[in-house]
């Protein structure tokens, strides 16, 4: 799925502060970020850019931090997400977690993945949650059921992460239970022609 709605970067520290500017700079390539723990204090560059910074593509961006890290962290990280709504950048595409654990280390930053990437790609994990409003497709983590309503004639395939067909059926409900845990692509096509590809993590 090469195109900008599915292009996202993310990184930790340096990182971090390289992914939120990248984001920033170059929109018409990355539509989400993850922003772990920035190292905002490195430069100034970062404030006079977002100076002049003009919102005009859909973004959603995920900063992360820990209250054990630098004094200044949690703030300075508030301080570019106020920056940026005032720049336009819509509140409810901005999500700041600071974790009272949180630390300055790999170990911190990988626990946080999984759930920065959920939030990013809307990634569907509840029970009964629609992620598609014309086409309603749902994924119920109690049963493994992974069910599409108000569609007689459908091809359901799901795929892992490297691209791999896992399983494919022309029935309207599939059970995912044999699944190892971790995140699918869910390609949805159905009788007219309509794709619908949709991430979800089976637990």
């Amino acid at each position: 799925m090469p195109n900008r709605e599915n292009t996202a970067i993310a990184g930790s520290s340096m990182g971090g502060l390289i992914s939120l500017y990248s984001a920033l700079k170059y929109p018409n390539t990355f539509s989400k970020a993850g922003i772990f723990s920035p190292s905002l204090w490195f430069s100034d560059t970062l404030q006079m850019f977002l100076d002049s910074f003009t919102y005009n593509l859909p973004q959603r961006f995920y900063f992360v931090a820990g209250l054990n890290e630098s004094t200044t962290m949690v703030s300075d990280i508030q301080d570019v997400t106020n920056k940026l709504i005032l720049q336009g950048f819509p509140a409810a595409n901005l999500n700041t977690v600071i974790k009272t654990d949180g630390e300055h280390s790999e170990w911190f930053w990988k626990r946080e993945f999984p759930d920065a990437f959920i939030w990013l790609f809307q990634v569907v994990t509840g029970v009964n949650s629609e992620i598609i409003t014309d086409t309603p497709l749902y994924y119920n983590t109690e049963t493994s059921l992974l069910t599409v309503e108000g569609i007689d004639s459908i091809w359901l395939s799901i795929y892992d992460l490297t691209g791999r067909l896992v399983f494919s059926t022309n029935k309207t409900s599939l059970n995912l239970s044999f699944c190892e845990s971790g995140f699918y692509i869910v390609h949805l096509k159905t009788a007219t022609q309509h794709d619908v590809v949709r991430k979800i993590y089976v637990y």
